[in-house]
């Protein structure tokens, strides 16, 4: 909603977990659209509005990791839509032992690796895939506002680029465990999901996702039907009309 951001600032601000300096860098930023960012020690470059947006999400409003889905130091951190590195600088300052990002649009992929680079984040890999319902290769439709997606219906504009993409299934092969597994995929999510086999979703402790559509009743329930079987808890909060955030969780 229109200016619940501000009413975070001063949330995160007076629970001390914003140092004041951080919250007036991202003001400034509001107000005079500078090219850097600097919240929680984590420096963000060629800053647009889109990353200041998601720097708002993910540090302040923690869309993420709310009350009861944070994430635990020592954690195994998959971040599949890691875009330019909002949600891999933040999860970074929780102390994991190790963040795998996935970016699948080349552009964002080369700044996130800068990015990473520049503020020195160790036990990081990162991963130029997309992730989707099989491997292989997908079209990835581009948007102006550098929030690409496989789901051509969300972007009027018809260009796209030929990306590889890989299923969860075997994205998660090599793990065990993955105690904090987020997702901002555009609409793919249901695809994603609805492919990946109960032994994957065994796999993840904590999932924390953007999820599209939240006004198709019959596309949610099948995915919150899909979900319980493995998590004990699944809760889906409303953005808006269409967007919303879901959380799942083993305990």
């Amino acid at each position: 909603m229109k200016g619940q951001w501000l009413i975070a600032l001063a949330k995160r601000v007076l629970e001390k977990s914003l140092h004041p300096s951080d919250a007036l860098n991202y003001l400034f930023w509001r107000i005079h659209h500078t090219d850097t960012l600097t919240i929680d020690k984590i420096k963000f470059s060629q800053v647009d509005h889109t990353l200041w947006s998601l720097a708002g999400e993910t540090f302040i409003r923690r869309e993420y990791c709310p009350a009861g889905f944070e994430i635990s130091p020592n954690s195994i951190v998959i971040d599949i839509g890691a875009h330019r590195g909002v949600f891999v600088g933040f999860a970074s300052r929780r102390n994991p032992r190790q963040i795998l990002a996935i970016e699948p649009n080349r552009e964002n992929f080369h700044q996130l690796q800068s990015f990473v680079t520049q503020n020195k984040l160790s036990n990081i890999t990162l991963l130029n895939k997309a992730v989707s319902s099989q491997d292989g290769e997908v079209k990835l439709y581009r948007s102006t506002h550098s929030r690409h997606s496989i789901q051509k219906q969300l972007h009027s504009e018809n260009l796209f680029e030929t990306v590889q993409a890989i299923s969860l299934d075997s994205l998660l092969a090599p793990y065990e465990r993955i105690d904090f597994l987020k997702m901002d995929c555009e609409g793919e999510e249901y695809e994603i999901l609805r492919a990946a086999n109960a032994n994957s979703l065994e796999r993840i402790q904590t999932l924390s996702m953007e999820i599209h559509n939240i006004n198709q009743d019959v596309l949610v329930a099948g995915l919150y039907s899909k979900l319980s079987s493995s998590f004990s808890c699944v809760e889906i909060k409303p953005l808006s009309p269409t967007l919303g955030m879901l959380y799942a969780q083993k305990r």
